[in-house]
């Protein structure tokens, strides 16, 4: 039956209406909308899918390497490092770095087969490449098995260049009126942090504050080194240099990593490209003992 409403409707529109609540009524179905009739439609049949291709099962890992796994990514996940830099010789060698998921942990699956022998270790830019910088990386290297001569002997611990010799002197300062009030309130408090914890820090030390942290887990800093670099932090600002009361300079970022700002190609990619390249980068200082050890080890 039509509702009130649907009484002042044309005669013509009443009774196609009157039809098709008969025809609902006769198959057991409500009456219903344009678009719910359309949802209700019975879908067309699909064309069959080709069966999926079956791959070559790999052979499984032995039970130390699969340890090995479980560790990275316990490492990962409790220290918030999401970075595996991997250094695999196959009929060459292949270097890969600032592969975010433990992606790269494919790296050392593959070569965890009986052609290569695999060795590991965690290494940090600060103690083992020279450089005033926190990070940590994890390097997984694998030798062709034939031809490996000797074991793989990992970079030791070197003397870390003075944060000082980086630091460039001179430059303007930035004024503190115009940073943000987030990068001003996590100033104070590193500030306020720093005087309680080590008040002579701040008179002898150099000191960078990473002021781009999230509100919550509020400003972290380093004394004479600087905080891990990282894609976020190279291509924009976020380091404070405490005692110039600046940002950290791109050339400052680049020498962190190991490079030279004269070896690098002027008008190539921007600033903000070139930054971020250099947040993602394995340092020179621990790249080169690293490859130079590990082509040691085979003939």
């Amino acid at each position: 039956m039509l509702s009130d409403d649907e009484d002042t409707l044309p005669i013509a529109l009443q009774a196609a209406m009157r039809r098709r609540q008969a025809e609902d009524s006769q198959h057991g179905d409500k009456p219903t909308s344009k678009r719910a009739r359309q949802v209700h439609k019975k879908p067309a049949a699909s064309k069959p899918r080709a069966a999926p291709r079956v791959s070559k099962p790999l052979e499984p890992a032995a039970p130390e390497h699969l340890e090995v796994i479980q560790l990275l990514k316990g490492y990962g996940s409790e220290t918030g490092h999401n970075k595996l830099s991997c250094v695999l010789p196959h009929e060459g060698i292949r270097v890969g770095s600032g592969c975010s998921g433990w992606g790269s942990e494919m790296f050392a699956l593959a070569a965890l087969g009986v052609k290569y022998d695999v060795s590991w270790k965690m290494l940090n830019a600060r103690l083992h490449g020279g450089l005033p910088q926190n990070r940590v990386r994890i390097f997984i290297c694998g030798t062709l098995r034939k031809r490996r001569t000797q074991d793989m002997l990992w970079p030791d611990e070197v003397p870390m260049k003075p944060l000082s010799h980086i630091i460039e002197r001179g430059l303007p300062p930035v004024q503190v009126t115009k940073l943000s009030s987030g990068y001003l309130r996590q100033l104070a408090e590193a500030k306020a942090a720093i005087l309680q914890k080590s008040p002579q820090a701040l008179k002898e030390s150099e000191i960078i504050i990473d002021l781009g942290n999230s509100a919550s887990r509020g400003p972290t800093w380093a004394v004479d080194y600087a905080p891990c670099l990282t894609r976020t932090r190279g291509k924009g600002n976020g380091f404070w240099v405490l005692s110039q009361h600046r940002w950290l300079t791109m050339n400052e970022k680049l020498r962190l990593m190991g490079l030279s700002p004269a070896q690098i190609p002027q008008g190539v990619v921007s600033e903000s490209t070139l930054g971020a390249i250099a947040g993602n980068a394995v340092p020179i200082g621990l790249l080169v003992p690293v490859l130079r050890a590990l082509l040691q080890t085979a003939r």
